[in-house]
């Protein structure tokens, strides 16, 4: 298995437990057990989580990206982190704080972070859907992709958000360029997952807000994860670094799955 465990990030709100039905179904699919971690004091509305959830609080951490940090890395393999966002302690901020930059800098992992707006889990996981921007960077997160729909037996769905066709636009012809040049990309990413024998399906989404082209893109194709690397060169990749992923993260039903450039010094 690809995850010694899944660690919930657990401050003490009721928001931060918001993200512990997503965590517990990845603890189920990927078959390794599930603990929520608490770093440093409680939160003024203190919420209990489930009697079977495993707690382990941590006192001594440098800070609360660190000390989670530390518990993913304590295991080989290293454990799958989950996050909410939004929640009154430190934990629950994570993802729209500063403490967002220090995991996504340091983690070095795949991070599944669940927005305000998440919903229920209804049935097992069966399409995670990637945003990809032709760049290399964006690019980053498929081997994470491809570990994932091989384990979990998904279907990966590519979908890439473009500019309009129709009406005027400044730099319209280069953004169809641009995106004839994405979509190329794309098949030969398809071709390349299909080789291992996942099943594979793209698509070119056309809005004129990104975020709101993925959210609907999501929900459209009943996606169950979405996933997304970090700072790409268009808005698309810019997860917890950029308004328009932030955007799409606040409005997501369901998780989003990040991992920090390769590229990027090793911590």
């Amino acid at each position: 298995m690809p995850y010694a465990r899944v660690i919930l990030g657990y401050d003490g709100s009721a928001r931060s437990l918001s993200a512990a039905a997503w965590a517990r179904a990845a603890s189920e699919a990927f078959g390794c057990p599930l603990q929520a971690v608490r770093v440093g004091g409680g939160s003024h509305d203190e919420a209990e989580p489930a009697h079977d959830l495993e707690v382990v609080q941590i006192d001594d951490a440098d800070s609360p990206a660190s000390g989670l940090i530390l518990q993913v890395r304590a295991t080989t393999p290293p454990g799958l982190l989950c996050l909410s966002t939004r929640g009154r302690g430190t934990i629950g901020e994570l993802v729209l704080g500063s403490v967002a930059g220090e995991v996504v800098r340091e983690l070095g992992r795949p991070l599944l972070v669940t927005g305000p707006n998440i919903a229920p889990i209804n049935r097992r996981w069966r399409r995670l859907l990637v945003c990809l921007d032709g760049s290399t960077t964006a690019d980053s997160i498929l081997p994470v992709v491809r570990e994932w729909a091989l384990v979990l037996h998904l279907q990966v769905l590519l979908v890439h958000v473009a500019y309009p066709s129709a009406g005027p636009h400044l730099g319209a012809e280069e953004d169809h360029e641009q995106t004839r040049r994405v979509v190329g990309h794309l098949r030969r990413v398809a071709d390349d997952l299909r080789a291992d024998g996942i099943d594979v399906r793209l698509d070119v989404v056309e809005d004129t807000i990104a975020a709101r082209g993925i959210v609907q893109a999501s929900v459209d194709r009943m996606a169950d994860v979405v996933a997304m690397s970090t700072h790409g060169r268009t808005g698309l990749a810019r997860l917890l670094l950029g308004s328009v992923a932030t955007e799409a993260l606040r409005q997501l039903p369901v998780p989003v799955l990040v991992r920090r450039p390769q590229q990027w010094p090793a911590p």
